[in-house]
Parts: C-alpha cells; structure tokens; sequence
C-alpha cells in the first residue's frame, strides 16, 4: 500500500502525518516549533519527525511513502519551491526544499501553503468535498486562507493565493509581522 507525509510547520508547532491513499490518519506525531536554528535547524527538526514516523511504518510489508507534503505558514514560489515570506518564522526567500532533500531521498516534495493545503485536504476528504469552489479560513500563530477553485488549489497566478491576514484593514494601523501597518492578522 502507498502512503503520504504530511507535514505542517506553524509558528508554535511541527506536525507530521501518515495518511493512506484514501485521506485516514494512521500517526502523527508534534514537537514545538524552534527557529533558533533558522532553516536548516528547522529542516533538522522536520527531517527527524518524519523520519521517525516512517520508522513506525517499516513493519509493514510492501509499505511505500512516495509523497511529503509540507505546508508553511506563507506564500511558496511555484517553480523554484522556495518560501516567498513567513513572517512568523522570520523567513523570506527561504529554500526549504533543498534543505528537506537530504533526509527524504526517496519523496516527492512538495512545499505548499499551510492554509492551501487545509483546504485541499478538506476538498479532497473533509467537509468541502462536494465544494469545488470553496474557502477555508485558518487561524493560529496567523490568520490564513486557502481557497479551492473549479476544483484546484488557487494561488493567484503568483504563489500569493489567498492571504486574508493581510488585508489592510486601517492604513497606519497596528503593525503586522509581515512588516506593513493595518493588517488583519495584527488584529487577531
């Protein structure tokens, strides 16, 4: 049987998933979220949490994970993979990808914002499944937004999607992590 990581890095708290191909949860595992390293310590972090995770999945016969997703808290340029800002991580123009590639040799990679995958999960196995037009709101350590379109993730032609967080609300307003004044996120 095949299975797929999944990871979601938040500003407090790495997840990490196994799932099946029909969406069922079979581990997960979470460990606190520590930037201190900057993104080679967190790629360290992430690297042994899904390790460990397919460890629990080597008794298994005929057990393959061939994906790894991992949604971050920001927009993801589509082509060269890399993390456009995550304010909330201290990160912009970050290569995730390339710092992930040596502890999971054997996936498919694939670095997609946190609240685009939320929705793409809830489209595909949750509550939006019958919604190929869809929004879904997410709230943590930031406000964000994923929103499904005719049936796909939509990321605005830009890799910026959908950032509810960082409506301006109030032009010299209260000042948001992500730099500018008047933000959404800096009201929640």
């Amino acid at each position: 049987m095949r299975y797929s990581l999944g990871i979601d890095l938040g500003g407090s708290h790495i997840a990490a998933a196994l799932v099946d191909e029909e969406g069922k949860l079979l581990y997960k595992k979470t460990r606190q979220t520590d930037i201190s390293g900057g993104v080679k310590g967190v790629a360290k972090d992430i690297g042994h949490l899904g390790q460990s995770i397919l460890k629990d999945l080597e008794h298994k016969k005929g057990a393959r994970v061939l994906h790894m997703g991992v949604g971050v808290p920001g927009p993801v340029h589509p082509q060269t993979h890399q993390v456009v800002s995550a304010p909330n991580l201290g990160w912009e123009d970050v290569d995730l990808f390339s710092e992930l590639l040596p502890y999971f040799p054997d996936q498919e990679i694939n670095i997609v914002n946190d609240a685009s995958c939320a929705a793409w999960a809830e489209y595909k196995f949750g509550a939006l499944h019958d919604y190929p037009n869809s929004m879904l709101l997410t709230l943590g350590t930031g406000l964000g937004g994923g929103f499904i379109y005719r049936g796909e993730i939509f990321d605005g032609g830009n890799a910026y999607g959908f950032e509810p967080g960082h409506t301006i609300l109030m032009a010299d307003g209260q000042l948001c992590p992500c730099g500018r004044h008047g933000c959404l996120e800096a009201y929640v």
